[in-house]
């Protein structure tokens, strides 16, 4: 009797690992029912068909595990070049910006430093918007509204004073500062309802009308 189990226990674990299709071939040369409604004659073939289903279920069970590993090592290998590419473009960036911050360290020569000079200030009015005889300002259209008709007015007299004395004071060189800072924040308020060349045209005439007031007349 235990020979016998022993025997159909190894033939199970045969099975097992063969897979159903085997089972069904031996079934149908043994005569063995292994149907859906097949059910063990005696306890060593139940015993034997239940270490097949186990041996079985092992050899799915180490399939499934071996995709699933195969699964997250792809992801890792995907998480690697992500972080790598990420760490490639911080140093990159770093690099350029360092390049740059290294560029304004260096000496410029003193011709450079006159063009950077003259890039930053504002372009000197024409003799049409200006007149250096007289100081009369030639006013552009959009600041010839009436809610800037004060600060044109002072505008108009210091200019007047400047074209016969030759330059400006301490104090009327602020004075024009003020006025025309005043005048380009009227101009920001209205924004929205300008159009943006006249916004633009009148913003600049205003920066080069406080710039002639640190100039000498003519």
């Amino acid at each position: 009797m235990k020979k016998t189990a022993f025997s159909l226990a190894v033939v199970a674990v045969g099975l097992g690992i063969l897979g159903w299709g085997a089972r069904g071939l031996l079934a149908q040369r043994w005569g063995w029912g292994w149907g859906d409604g097949y059910h063990s004659s005696t306890a060593a073939e139940g015993a034997a068909h239940g270490m097949a289903d186990v041996v079985r279920s092992q050899g799915e069970y180490n399939l499934s595990t071996s995709a699933a590993a195969i699964n997250m090592t792809q992801a890792q290998r995907n998480e690697i070049e992500n972080r790598k590419q990420w760490t490639e473009t911080y140093f990159e960036m770093r690099r350029i910006n360092k390049a740059y911050q290294d560029s304004l360290k260096k000496p410029r020569s003193p011709e450079a430093m006159v063009r950077y000079a003259a890039a930053g200030k504002p372009k000197r009015l024409s003799a049409n918007d200006l007149d250096a005889v007289s100081g009369a300002i030639r006013w552009p259209e959009l600041l010839q509204a009436d809610k800037y008709a004060q600060d044109r007015s002072q505008l108009d007299a210091v200019f007047g004073e400047r074209a016969s004395k030759g330059a400006v004071t301490k104090r009327e060189r602020e004075q024009v500062k003020s006025l025309t800072e005043a005048m380009i924040e009227r101009l920001q308020q209205d924004i929205d309802s300008l159009r943006p060349q006249d916004y633009v045209d009148s913003k600049q005439f205003l920066n080069s009308l406080a710039y002639e007031a640190s100039l000498p007349a003519g």
